[in-house]
């Protein structure tokens, strides 16, 4: 992703990117609706998609409990591909940990400089971390990692100039 930090009023998409879509993106996706919702920013549309995805078809069960700790709903939630069109129409593309800005970057060059790994908009410590994939792991595993998502997802917002 380039230097310069994208203005609200520039972006109408936002996808969310993880490997198989039925942990981390759908849980950052549901939380940055909700972020932008409680902000009261609308007119930008957030969806997710796994470099992997659509293998598994739904959300874990451990990602869902997680969500619905913070009062969000992963049971509708479907696990897609994440595909050239997908990237080609999103305005800024969020990436769960550096294999995915990578790929992006490989798959579609022309793509590389609107993705954007989650923890790089962070101040502190896990500044430029992965968001470690939860898949198969207890429960509490995946509400560490929601914590890391939602605090870097407000960092994000915090970031972008309105």
């Amino acid at each position: 992703m380039s230097d310069a930090t994208p203005n609200l009023k520039d972006l109408s998409e936002i996808l969310v990117i993880c490997t198989g879509n039925v942990c981390r993106s759908p849980m950052a996706a549901a939380a940055l609706r909700a972020k932008l919702f409680e902000r009261g920013i609308d007119g930008i549309r957030v969806s997710s998609a796994g470099t992997h995805g659509g293998a598994i078809p739904h959300a874990t069960h451990e990602a869902i409990l997680a969500a619905e700790d913070h009062g969000l709903d992963l049971t509708g939630h479907r696990s897609r591909l994440l595909t050239e069109e997908l990237a080609d129409e999103a305005d800024l593309i969020i990436a769960m940990d550096h294999t995915h800005v990578a790929a992006v970057a490989s798959r579609w060059p022309q793509y590389a400089d609107k993705c954007v790994l989650l923890t790089s908009f962070r101040t502190d410590t896990p500044k430029g971390a992965d968001v470690i994939d939860p898949y198969g792991a207890p429960i509490d595993l995946y509400r560490q990692v929601f914590a890391l998502i939602d605090t870097s997802l407000d960092a994000f917002l915090d970031r972008l100039p309105s």
